[in-house]
C-alpha cells in the first residue's frame, strides 16, 4: 500500500523528455501523482523513423508501434501478440458521410441520462486529475442536476432546453456529447462497446477499442499502486457528498418534470 495524506490532490506533472547522447533515440514520459507516488502512464519513444507509445503500468510491454509505410499496431512485447491494427487505407477513404454517421439521436425506448455542463472543454479538465477518482465526477456533475429522458424524446428535450450536455446511454453503452451547434445532426456518439459511426469510421478506432478491452481484461496486470485506506475513505466521503446533492428529474414529453430519488443510496 502507498502512504497518502487526506489532502491528496493529484495533478498532471510536467512532461519529461530525455535524449540519448547519439540523438538516435528520444523519450517523452507522461506521469501522474497518486498521493506521493509518481506513476508513469505513458512513454513515447522515437527510434530512427519509428515511434512507439508504451504503457509502462502493465508488465506485458503493451505498446503501439508506428513504422514508416506500415499500419500502426497495438502489441504485447512479452508475447509478441498483435492485438489490433489501424487500417490506414480505410482511413484515407473517409468522407463527409462517414463523419456524419458519428452524429445521431438514439432510437430505442429506454432512458438516457442527460447531464447539463458549462462547456465541452470539461473533458480536458477531467483528465488532468485522472487518478483522483472523485474529481472527474465533481467536474461532470458540477451543476448538480441529472435529467432522465426517454431516448425517443431526447431530440424534443434538447430543442426545448438549450445548452450543452453529456448524455449517458446505458442501453447502447454509449457516451454522447451535445452542443446547440449539433441540433440538426444530433449529438456526437462515442460507443463504449459497439461501433463508432459507419463501418469505415469504426476501423479508425480499432486500436482504441482493443486497448480499452485489453485494460479491462485479466491480461493487462496493471501495476498502479493501491491507494491508502485514508485516501479511499476520503474518496468515498467526497462521492457520497456529491451524489447526495445531485437532483434527479424525470423529463416527460411536453416538458413535464417529476423529481426522482437521489443518486446517493
Amino acid at each position: 500500500m502507498v502512504s497518502n495524506s487526506s489532502s491528496f490532490s493529484p495533478k498532471l506533472l510536467r512532461s519529461r523528455s530525455r535524449l540519448s547522447s547519439s540523438d538516435a533515440h528520444s523519450y517523452h514520459t507522461e506521469t501522474l501523482l497518486l498521493g506521493e507516488t509518481e506513476v508513469s502512464l505513458m512513454k513515447i519513444k522515437q527510434s530512427g523513423k519509428s515511434h512507439y507509445v508504451i504503457f509502462p503500468f502493465t508488465d506485458t510491454g503493451l505498446h503501439i508501434s508506428y513504422h514508416p509505410n506500415a499500419d500502426p499496431i497495438l502489441q504485447e512485447e512479452k508475447t509478441g501478440r498483435n492485438l489490433a491494427t489501424l487500417d490506414i487505407a480505410s482511413a484515407r477513404k473517409l468522407d463527409e458521410k462517414d463523419a456524419r454517421s458519428l452524429f445521431q439521436y438514439p432510437r430505442h425506448k429506454s432512458d438516457v441520462l442527460v447531464i447539463p455542463i458549462d462547456s465541452l472543454s470539461i473533458f480536458e479538465s477531467m483528465v488532468q486529475r485522472a487518478l483522483d477518482i472523485p474529481y472527474p465526477f465533481e467536474i461532470l456533475f458540477k451543476n448538480r442536476t441529472v435529467y432522465k429522458v426517454r431516448a425517443r424524446t431526447l431530440k424534443e428535450f434538447l430543442a426545448s432546453n438549450k445548452g450543452q450536455y453529456v448524455i449517458i446511454d446505458p442501453h447502447q453503452e454509449a457516451l454522447l456529447v451535445y452542443g446547440e451547434e449539433f441540433a440538426k445532426i444530433g449529438p456526437m456518439r462515442f460507443g463504449l462497446r459497439g461501433p463508432w459511426g459507419s463501418k469505415r469510421l469504426s476501423k479508425l478506432f480499432s486500436i482504441q477499442n482493443a486497448l480499452l478491452d485489453y485494460l479491462n481484461s485479466k491480461n493487462a496486470n496493471i501495476k498502479i499502486p493501491e491507494p491508502s485506506y485514508t485516501l479511499v475513505q476520503e474518496w468515498k466521503a467526497r462521492l457520497e457528498n456529491l451524489f447526495s446533492e445531485v437532483k434527479v428529474l424525470r423529463w416527460c414529453k411536453g416538458g413535464r418534470m417529476k423529481t426522482l430519488p437521489s443518486l446517493y443510496k
